[in-house]
């Protein structure tokens, strides 16, 4: 019996083998704060935390928001951006490949993006490209320097010094910032509200699985901000946008993916607990029972954190692949990540299943491992390792006499609370 579960787990491990392994890596800052005051916000990745100290690192991809706050931030090079009250502003850094054939060439391009709001940037000393942009137009800076805005419907650009090229509408000359009714407004700036609310609440519940449900609202936040820049004016900015968009998706699958280890983790640790209860009161065979009931549980939570891992190598992928503007391999990073939760999500549900069995039937579980063992083993596509493995799920529900049981977290924001950013 317990081989045969040892089998069956260990012929769903394979499927992580069909996946590129890549290397972990720490984020370098390319800005910190130098200044600020009021309330504002980092969401980095699909964490979001309050603007505390001066020196706080700022990572490429990072998004700043403000409420009743103004953020200073500056980068290696010199350069620095100013971000007025009510604004959300996008940081990227990445290399730009542009012209045909022989003629191509690469340059370092650095993009900050104001979803709404009101920021001002100066240039830097290195020859980085500075492009200023909002959802509808791109500003490229000649080692220059201005105030950028957008209130949902106008671009505004308030030229300082030096020159620029723009694409795409714009008005020109001194402008007010848009303010909290412009940033209520605007579904990036609410989103983000929400989603650090979601992840201020779950941190004080000191609840891995609110934790990471909280995730999913800041993965929201990045497929909304990139449906936004597919308006831009400029085809190198909408051809990021939709990467992003895939880069999004495969960060949605690796967030489920982590909810569902989070989710057996509990049930685990419930198990390993009524096992140490049965042994306590001195009853054989409850805590026979009981311990046999803990391993299956150990069990398979190490089965599903293997698969998640393989998720969130899919979204590593598919994050490099929305860096080098490559839509294409986004889009099958993306599609990689989902049919690894779509596994997933099965395997958690047999996982919890086996876990829980108290009886099974010796010759229906030595049929089904042994199917899901050979087709899994035979597989060398992911494809058909995904196709497979839900085969060898539907032949294990239709013939197993369990019931598994899903645990379900909601969290609910009021309406108030989705405009306001957690205090610093």
């Amino acid at each position: 019996m317990r081989d045969n579960r040892l089998r069956f787990f260990a012929s769903l491990l394979l499927l992580v083998l069909f996946f590129v392994a890549t290397k972990g890596y720490s984020a370098t800052p390319i800005a910190n704060v130098t200044q600020f005051k009021g309330e504002a916000v980092i969401q980095s990745g699909e964490t979001i935390f309050p603007i505390k100290q001066i020196g706080q690192p700022v990572n490429k991809n990072d998004r700043i928001q403000t409420r009743k706050g103004e953020v200073e931030i500056t980068f290696t090079d010199g350069a620095l951006t100013r971000i007025r009250p009510f604004t959300n502003g996008l940081i990227q850094e990445r290399v730009e490949k542009s012209g045909t054939w022989i003629f191509k060439t690469e340059r370092k391009v650095r993009r900050i993006t104001t979803f709404v709001g009101k920021l001002y940037f100066k240039s830097g000393s290195s020859n980085i490209k500075n492009c200023l942009q909002t959802p509808t137009t791109v500003v490229a800076l000649r080692g220059s320097s201005g105030d950028l805005g957008y209130n949902n419907k106008d671009t505004f650009f308030d030229q300082k010094t030096g020159g620029s090229d723009i694409t795409g509408p714009v008005v020109k000359g001194a402008f007010s910032d848009p303010g909290a009714v412009a940033a209520n407004r605007n579904p990036v700036y609410r989103g983000t509200s929400k989603a650090a609310v979601a992840s201020r609440r779950a941190k004080e519940k000191k609840d891995p699985v609110a934790m990471a449900e909280a995730k999913k609202e800041a993965v929201k936040v990045k497929k909304e901000a990139a449906a936004e820049l597919k308006k831009n004016a400029d085809p190198v900015v909408k051809k990021g946008a939709e990467a992003e968009e895939f880069a999004a998706e495969a960060a949605m699958a690796a967030v489920e993916a982590e909810i569902h280890v989070e989710k057996v983790k509990v049930k685990a640790e419930k198990a390993k607990k009524e096992a140490e209860e049965a042994k306590a009161k001195g009853d054989e065979k409850e805590a026979e029972k009981a311990d046999r009931k803990a391993k299956n549980a150990d069990e398979a939570l190490e089965a599903v954190e293997k698969v998640a891992e393989a998720a969130t190598r899919a979204k590593k992928e598919a994050r490099d692949a929305a860096e080098a503007l490559d839509v294409e391999k986004a889009r099958k990073a993306a599609g990689k990540a989902k049919e690894i939760v779509e596994v997933l999500e099965k395997t958690a549900e047999i996982s919890t299943s086996t876990a829980e069995t108290t009886t099974v039937e010796t010759t229906t579980a030595e049929t089904t491992t042994a199917e899901t063992t050979t087709s899994t083993a035979e597989t060398t596509t992911a494809e058909t390792t995904s196709s497979s493995s839900t085969s060898s799920v539907e032949t294990t529900s239709s013939t197993s006499t369990t019931t598994s049981t899903t645990t379900t977290t909601t969290t609910t924001t009021t309406s108030e609370e989705t405009t306001v950013s957690p205090s610093s």
